[in-house]
């Protein structure tokens, strides 16, 4: 552990964290040793001792499988393990928290200087305790991308969470979950820890105070009150949003926009990441095949909600569609089979906003595009027939930022390529022309970290590489050759 915190006092720091725009309270507790000198060097929010949990709010009645405490040594002369910050599982070995909790000024945190515990109502017993094997930060963290990746040292038995694919929009209700401080005061540096997970329902706002704060495209804002709002503890922690009887994970909870009352949470509203926006990047650490997929016999999803990414496969003799669940560690379970398929082209993708898996493909026989909703168990609802595509390649990705799904889609016989943007509830609107392709193959995602999806391009003559910087409003910037 970093010298400063293991020489630690057990005295909270409050530090307002440098923006580009303005200064951001981090809502993480921390033991630091001079806390006077801290305060007076420190540009950001870090905090030490246990605090109590989401302001205003209520106690929580169950447990949530997905979420977790993550503790550190809070008194080094008792080597006592407490509450730091909040921390949700996604995949059954990896959490996702905010960046700031395990790097910041004066403090760089290594995995041994850490453990999580899952699943349980209280911060100090319960649950499962794992310890940490690795620590994967953002590469682009700064005063934004607030997020990092926390391999565990072996498995968790409970269920993850799935991660949102759309973009996390005005008036989402969203509901946020910590042990972080619970009273309304100003004398919020001093207060306990709640010792059982508390919640607050509430919704995404845009209002003038929280639009000048957060970074469009890879945050939200989430307004508050100095009695109802995330508060010093709660960082890493996650916004939740409902789909049918199950949570999807929308947002993680990184900084306090501070207000003219400095020792309080809450008067400025909160700022999350939102976790949308950096699906790309999480795949990657997590070493999961595949962006949005299409133009090929086989996707990557999680087709049943367990946080694990399946692979979808169309054999090329039989066409016969089948589902292998992944087991998280790369490899597969047998394969399940599903139907006889006969797909041309296959994407995946969550295309209602329900929070499971959908299947979007076009048949070899009559060329026509069908929508299989999916119902998150790894099998589908009935098809429903969206009219004729005539695609040799499509992709799925939110290219304007609206939240939903949109197609990228290349026809067969003229190369053109074309956006539909998407209704949200599976089906398109009219088709919008960007151009003549030549392209061999394409993939879409956020390749820059600018929140917006970009295209990569393999042109079918020369076969050169080229990348597409997304504008975020379906259309892209002139290409750059990559090799």
């Amino acid at each position: 552990m970093n010298d400063h915190l293991r020489a630690g006092l057990g005295v909270r720091a409050h530090k307002v964290g440098p923006t580009s725009r303005r200064p951001g309270v981090r809502l993480v507790r921390m033991a630091l040793v001079a806390a006077t000198a801290v305060l007076a060097a420190a540009t950001s929010i870090v905090s030490a001792t246990p605090a109590h949990a989401i302001l205003g709010g209520s106690q929580s009645t169950s447990a949530y499988s997905f979420m977790g405490s993550l503790q550190h040594v809070e008194y080094p002369e008792t080597q006592e393990w407490d509450h730091h910050c909040g921390a949700v599982l996604v995949r059954p070995q990896w959490m996702l928290t905010a960046a700031h909790c395990v790097r910041g000024p004066g403090y760089d945190l290594g995995p041994s200087d850490l453990l999580v515990r899952i699943g349980s109502l209280q911060r100090r017993s319960g649950g499962e305790l794992r310890t940490i094997s690795q620590i994967v930060i953002h590469p682009s963290y700064g005063s934004n991308y607030d997020v990092a990746m926390l391999k565990l040292s072996s498995p968790s038995t409970m269920a993850p969470i799935s991660l949102s694919g759309v973009t996390t929009v005005e008036s989402t209700p969203v509901r946020l979950l910590g042990w972080g401080v619970y009273n309304g005061g100003v004398n919020q540096e001093s207060a306990p820890l709640s010792d059982t997970l508390r919640l607050l329902d509430t919704s995404v706002t845009v209002d003038g105070n929280c639009t000048s704060s957060v970074n469009p495209g890879i945050e939200f804002c989430i307004p508050g009150t100095t009695s109802a709002s995330a508060c010093l503890g709660d960082s890493g922690g996650p916004a939740l949003r409902r789909s049918g009887s199950s949570w999807i994970l929308s947002g993680i909870t990184s900084r306090g926009i501070p207000t003219e009352i400095k020792e309080a949470c809450g008067g400025g509203g909160t700022v999350y990441s939102d976790v949308a926006a950096f699906q790309g990047w999480i795949s990657g650490v997590l070493g999961e095949g595949g962006g949005s997929g299409g133009g090929g016999s086989s996707n990557h999803a999680d087709l049943n909600g367990d946080g694990i990414a399946d692979l979808l496969a169309v054999y090329d003799g039989s066409l016969g569609l089948y589902w292998y669940p992944g087991k998280g560690d790369g490899t597969f379970w047998s394969a399940r089979y599903l139907d006889q398929a006969g797909f041309k082209l296959m994407a995946k993708g969550d295309l209602n906003g329900d929070g499971k898996a959908d299947v979007l493909a076009i048949y070899e026989s009559d060329g026509g595009l069908y929508w299989y909703p999916g119902k998150g168990d790894g099998t589908s609802w009935s098809a429903r027939y969206l009219g004729q595509a005539g695609f040799r390649h499509m992709e799925l990705a939110d290219l304007n930022g609206d939240g939903k799904l949109d197609m990228l889609a290349i026809y067969d016989g003229t190369g053109g390529l074309y956006w539909y943007p998407g209704k949200g509830d599976g089906s398109f609107w009219s088709a919008r022309y960007l151009g003549q392709a030549g392209f061999k193959n394409v993939a879409v995602g956020d390749l820059n970290g600018d929140g917006k999806a970009d295209m990569l391009a393999v042109y079918d003559g020369s076969l050169g590489l080229y990348w597409y910087p997304g504008k975020g409003d379906g259309s892209f910037w002139s290409a750059r050759y990559l090799g």
